[in-house]
């Protein structure tokens, strides 16, 4: 199964689980700003894959999106805050959110690069002193075994130090 392949079950999957009578589809359609969604409180499932968002405040500001709605946001260029910070409030809502994870993996801080900071960041997660995002689980797992480890520190570390590079993150995808 090719990556298109997956993406294309992902959506269909994601389409049967929500009524088209609460739905809005605005994907492909390059749209950048999407304040005009956060008084539609009615809404159930939207999708707004592959457009151009990347601040999405005002789905978290639509008081009507809680547990059982559905949000597709893949392919669109979200912004650090956006992935860090408000797809995790959307998730605590019991909001079921789709995202594309960016091309940074080891990135734990959102400076755009991997740094000695973020093996900090991915100790402390180990340790228990931080509680990760869903996302950060994604970013900090380096060796593709599924788990946040000691593992994945050093792969960080052999990356800062030209051992090796860090060419992906988060569990293999499903064959």
């Amino acid at each position: 199964m090719t990556n298109e392949d997956t993406k294309d079950t992902e959506a269909f999957a994601f389409a049967l689980r929500y009524p088209a009578e609460n739905g809005l589809n605005l994907g492909a359609n390059q749209i950048s700003d999407i304040s005009a969604l956060s008084p539609l409180t009615n809404l159930e499932c939207l999708a707004l894959e592959d457009n151009q968002i990347s601040d999405i405040a005002p789905l978290v500001s639509n008081v009507g999106l809680n547990d059982g709605d559905g949000i597709d946001l893949r392919d669109n260029p979200l912004s650090p805050e956006s992935l860090r910070t408000y797809i995790p409030q959307l998730q605590a809502r019991g909001v079921e959110v789709l995202f594309t994870v960016p091309e940074v993996c080891g990135d734990q801080d959102g400076d755009g690069a991997v740094t000695i900071l973020d093996a900090i960041i991915d100790l402390q997660i180990i340790t228990g002193a931080v509680e990760p995002t869903p996302l950060q689980l994604i970013l900090s797992d380096v060796d593709g075994d599924a788990e946040i480890t000691v593992l994945d520190v050093v792969r960080v570390l052999q990356h800062l130090v030209g051992i090796s590079h860090i060419t992906d993150c988060g569990p293999p995808a499903e064959q």
